[in-house]
């Protein structure tokens, strides 16, 4: 499994994402980091058949997909 798009947030504002892939990823990302939990320090998510990781740590967000 390869990492496809990457993403730094604070909370629900994207701050910079990077792919080598064209589609509509920061789309997606923007709904995803929605659902971003700042009690939980590590969430998992699967939106349309990608799989999303997510690292919370102090407001900041790091999240890939893949």
């Amino acid at each position: 499994m390869s990492i496809i798009y990457t993403v730094i947030a604070r909370e629900a504002t994207i701050l910079v994402d990077f792919t080598k892939c064209s589609g509509n990823f920061i789309v997606t990302a923007r709904e995803v980091l929605k659902h971003c939990n700042p009690e939980k320090k590590y969430s998992q998510f699967m939106v349309q058949g990608y799989l999303f990781y997510a690292i919370y740590i102090d407001r900041i967000i790091y999240m890939c997909m893949c």
